[in-house]
């Protein structure tokens, strides 16, 4: 009986006390790259996300499926590559008691860009952090900093062509780099591969790598491709140049230039060179140059400094043999005469005039100057100053301001400096005075001593006076319109269609002293909180632009330089000013007198400011406002000469002494 319960205690508590315990210890450390060892102190260049896999017996890799458990290395808030991770085991009988014992282990590291590693791991203590010394893993990712070369046509260095970079293993169509040639450092056709990483399980840094032209608009490379190796972080030098050929296309393209200027020997200068701003050019040729069929007509207007540049387009199916063309190139015949210039009765008489240009597509094409030498003309003489007029803007005067004493500012200072600066006009543009301020405003400028031309601006429309505006100026336009040469009017109301009422405009024009003065409302009457402040230019009958159309037009007689345009609202494409499309639509008035409009004086920016207005072929100049920061007026002093006007501005800040 009693060996019958011995053997029944071994039987129930026998099996329990074999399966042992289990038993938990962490472990922690650090995962670097061979290459760049960490300091103790600042661990940069540990390797996050490393994949740590933990195994009770030896893998067969780094990867094996069979492991334990599995984290990653991240940063630990001072340095990267850090892990740290809990292990559990069970054990029948502990190595130093039944609390505690050891546990041989193996990590397996794996990385993309590193070798996979397997670490044996010996007596890992459970109840404790074992910190496990730095893993360092060698790495099979390499650069090299720049692969260079160049890319040539028969014409010399080509930029623009797509060049491709393939590594030791990487097929076509795939590729591992793609780059255009450029200008590098003053060198054309340039190909630059930068920081090019590559892999090498090796790990001795080394592979292949081939570069060849993929472009659709070249063919026939020489060499078809060039293959280099790279080393880890060395410099190759400059590759072998590829050659290639343009392929034809179905259009071609080329850019013309050219120069116009007066040309003539005085007895104290010697010879003189005078640009020849705004004369219009014209090239003609035919599209189909293969057929001579399809005739085609550009024209062009030279700049400030007699230049001009046009790009002209045509498709030739035949290759022309008898003159030594670049493969995928093509040559045209231009005719090119000037307009404006080079007949009888011409204000210029250019040299040459109606000549036929070969225009090739491969080059710049510098067409020979035209020039004004016909000993009959006069050459430009010096220029004489005929007067000065003053520009004024933004004045403000409303109520309960110091607005009205800087006006009064402004106005003392044209009167005492009429006689030193030959002062004879004065231009004010917009927002001058509006409700309480309308009568004011005008009364004051009564006191000027000479002639004044003033505008209203978007205020005087948003605060209630558009319709008071023409009858307080009325006696200061009666007296320009006898005053003035060439009187030209549009004033009262207008049905407006923008907006479906009634709307007041302030249109005139007059000439003084030789100079075309247009004075035009491009203020808002769209009372939108945005919009009010926008220009406009009420392109409908008896609108503004209509008027300004007419008046352009009937201008074409004045000479070069000898319109001003005044407004409140600048003809500039900018928040607050005019939409691109509205331009568009001023420029095709204004272009074709280009030569003759010297600028836009305006305001309502309150800043000084000028720039120029290709689209409209003039400039803009904005003065400040009156109403706040410095008092300014601009100066402008107008010169003549028997060809043309010109001018010169000064910036003058008034003394006030008031808040």
């Amino acid at each position: 009986m009693l060996l019958n319960s011995v053997l029944a205690a071994v039987f129930f508590v026998g099996p329990v006390g074999l399966m042992g315990c289990t038993y938990v210890g962490d472990i922690s450390g650090y995962v670097e790259d061979k290459d760049r060892p960490a300091a103790n102190s600042n661990r940069n260049f540990g390797i996050n996300g490393a994949t740590l896999r933990v195994y009770f017996k030896e893998p067969e890799s780094a990867s094996d499926p069979d492991f334990e458990l599995e984290t990653a290395t991240y940063n630990s808030g001072s340095a990267d590559g850090y892990y740290f991770q809990q292990l559990a085991w069970k054990s029948v009988i502990g190595d130093f008691n039944k609390d505690r014992d050891k546990k041989d282990i193996y990590i397996g590291l794996t990385h993309p860009n590193y070798l996979p590693i397997v670490v044996p791991v010996y007596e890992v203590l459970s109840k404790t952090t074992n910190i496990l010394p730095n893993i360092r893993l060698t790495s099979v990712k390499f650069e090299v900093e720049e692969i260079k070369g160049m890319v040539e046509t028969a014409n010399g260095p080509e930029n623009g062509v797509r060049v491709v970079l393939r590594l030791d293993g990487t097929e076509a169509p795939n590729v591992d780099y793609v780059t255009e040639t450029m200008t590098v450092d003053g060198s054309s056709g340039m190909y630059q591969f930068m920081e090019v990483e590559f892999f090498d399980m090796t790990a001795e840094g080394l592979t292949t790598a081939t570069i060849s032209v993929e472009d659709d608009r070249y063919t026939n490379p020489i060499p078809t491709e060039v293959e280099t190796m790279l080393l880890h972080l060395d410099q190759p030098s400059q590759l072998e140049t590829i050659q290639v050929d343009p392929v034809r296309p179905d259009e071609f393209r080329a850019t013309i230039h050219g120069e116009t200027y007066w040309y003539y020997i005085t007895a104290t200068d010697g010879e003189y060179q005078r640009p020849i701003e705004g004369i219009e050019v014209q090239l003609d040729w035919n599209y189909d140059d293969h057929t001579g069929s399809e005739p085609r007509t550009l024209r062009v207007r030279t700049d400030e400094n007699g230049l001009f540049s046009a790009q002209i387009t045509w498709r030739d199916e035949s290759i022309d043999e008898e003159f030594a063309i670049p493969p995928g190139e093509d040559q045209i015949e231009v005719t090119v005469s000037y307009p404006d210039g080079g007949h009888d009765g011409s204000l210029y008489t250019l040299s040459p005039y109606n000549d036929t240009h070969t225009i090739r597509s491969w080059s710049d094409n510098n067409l020979p100057d035209a020039i004004d030498e016909d000993p009959s003309s006069d050459p430009p003489t010096e220029p004489e100053k005929v007067f000065s007029f003053v520009v004024i803007s933004d004045p403000h005067i409303s109520s309960g301001n110091d607005h009205l004493e800087r006006l009064q500012a402004a106005t003392t200072w044209i009167n005492d400096n009429v006689e030193e600066r030959e002062l004879e006009l004065v231009l004010i543009t917009g927002d001058i005075g509006w409700a309480e301020g309308l009568q004011p405003a005008a009364d004051e400028l009564e006191t000027l001593t000479i002639p004044y031309a003033p505008i209203n601006g978007d205020n005087e429309i948003t605060y209630g006076s558009e319709f008071d505006f023409e009858p307080t100026y009325s006696s200061v336009w009666d007296d320009l319109s006898t005053g003035m040469d060439e009187w030209a009017i549009q004033m009262g109301p207008a049905f407006n269609t923008e907006l479906d009422m009634e709307s007041a405009f302030h249109n005139y024009a007059f000439t003084y002293k030789g100079v075309r003065f247009l004075m035009v409302d491009w203020a808002s009457r769209d009372q939108d909180p945005i919009l009010q402040n926008e220009g406009y230019l009420h392109n409908f009958a008896g609108g503004s632009f209509e008027f300004f159309a007419q008046e352009i037009v009937a201008s074409a007689e004045q000479l070069p330089n000898g319109i001003i345009i005044g407004s409140h609202v600048p003809l500039a494409i900018a928040p607050g000013a005019f939409a691109a499309d509205e331009i568009t639509t001023v420029g095709a008035v204004t272009q074709a007198y280009a030569d003759l409009i010297y600028a836009n004086f305006a305001g309502h920016f309150h800043a000084n400011g000028d720039v120029s207005m290709d689209p409209i072929g003039m400039h803009i100049y904005v003065t400040d406002a009156l109403w706040n920061d410095d008092v300014t007026v601009r100066v402008v002093d107008v010169y003549k000469n028997n060809v043309e006007f010109s001018y010169e501005h000064e910036l003058v800040v008034v003394p006030y002494e008031g808040e």
